[in-house]
């Protein structure tokens, strides 16, 4: 809910963020989701629920600098980095509770990635 306060008159709002989480694109632990193609700072928003309580490992390959967040299925921030893996691509590690989704949000220079998600096989 966004609540707007304020002495009568006229006003705009914009509203900018990632993707509404009924369009991410699902993944599992243990595959990678193809090279993806990027503008400058797109947003790609990634879900996937975790079938053991364990630590997940989350990073993306390519030419691209990345920046990876994840966040739990409130959209909470649990963990953010940028350019600390290997190439300037990211790197999240996070200990994830069984049966929750969660999702991870990739934001990218001019370039292409792949998403990893390694962590315990369902």
């Amino acid at each position: 809910y966004i609540l707007v306060r304020g002495n009568p008159g006229s006003y705009s709002l914009h509203v900018d963020g990632p993707e509404s989480n009924y369009s991410a694109t699902p993944v599992r632990a243990g595959t990678a989701i193809p090279s993806q193609s990027v503008a400058n700072n797109d947003l790609h928003l990634y879900r996937f629920t975790s079938q053991t309580g364990a630590r997940y490992i989350a990073y993306t390959r390519g030419a691209s600098y990345t920046t990876g967040e994840l966040y739990d299925e409130q959209f909470k921030l649990l963990a953010r980095d940028s350019g600390s893996g290997p190439g300037s691509n990211f790197l999240l590690s996070h200990p994830l509770q069984p049966g929750k989704p969660y999702y991870i949000l990739v934001r990218g220079n001019p370039g292409s990635y792949s998403l990893h998600v390694d962590g315990p096989s369902p």
